[in-house]
């Protein structure tokens, strides 16, 4: 227990305590975009005095979101709603932030929890055709994934223009970039609604890389193999 309240060191990013805030999905969030309920969120557990707070799933495609209000990093429009949400949570704390980055894969296009959870046809309002490693159904009886023969490739997402800074101190921006505790959900890469393909490995550099203009080089970071 007492080892639970002493500092840790992962990498090069040590921290408070080992006490981690677990990613939490809101299903919240406006076609991936943060909204006003993730400051009030994240900004209240960025004041219980964890020793890094991880942002729930955030899906790295449209069609790798669970359901229709989870979060997402794929273009300027989520980029900038989760920087708005950032610097509002860095106005008040300086505890290290990780990110969950994900892809659902044959789980995506549900309904929320409190609506049953269940898939939403292609067809049907806020559905879409999901993708995944193969063209096997989560249940038997809804629709199958496409299956993605894309290999994987580390090189097919370039690192965005960098954003405006964001209020904040050194450690707090170095906690981004370094953070060894975000994970994501399977490194298969997928399509997006533009068209452009992506990757685990690839948005996890970029995000390191650009989006929160990291004052050291990102951590090294291996992906699981399992959904």
């Amino acid at each position: 227990m007492a080892k639970l309240f002493e500092p840790i060191t992962i990498g090069n990013l040590t921290l408070d305590n080992r006490i981690v805030i677990a990613p939490m999905c809101q299903y919240s969030a406006e076609d991936g975009r943060m909204t006003d309920w993730h400051t009030i969120h994240l900004g209240n557990l960025a004041q219980s005095g964890a020793g890094i707070l991880t942002i729930e799933a955030t899906a790295v495609s449209p069609e790798g979101r669970i359901s229709y209000a989870d979060v997402g990093l794929w273009d300027d429009a989520t980029e900038e709603a989760m920087g708005t949400v950032l610097a509002s949570v860095r106005r008040w704390s300086d505890m290290p932030i990780a990110i969950q980055l994900a892809h659902a894969g044959r789980k995506a296009s549900t309904a929320k929890p409190w609506d049953g959870g269940a898939q939403i046809a292609p067809d049907a309002e806020n559905g879409w055709q999901t993708v995944s490693a193969s063209d096997l159904p989560f249940l038997g009886h809804e629709n199958p994934p496409e299956r993605s023969t894309r290999p994987v490739s580390t090189a097919s997402a370039k690192p965005s223009p960098m954003p405006p800074a964001v209020p904040t101190g050194s450690a707090s921006m170095r906690s981004r970039s370094t953070a060894p505790t975000a994970t994501c959900s399977t490194s298969s890469s997928r399509r997006s609604r533009t068209g452009a393909r992506t990757n685990m490995a690839a948005a996890w550099r970029t995000a390191c890389a650009s989006r929160w203009r990291s004052t050291t080089p990102c951590a090294p970071h291996s992906l699981p193999t399992s959904r």
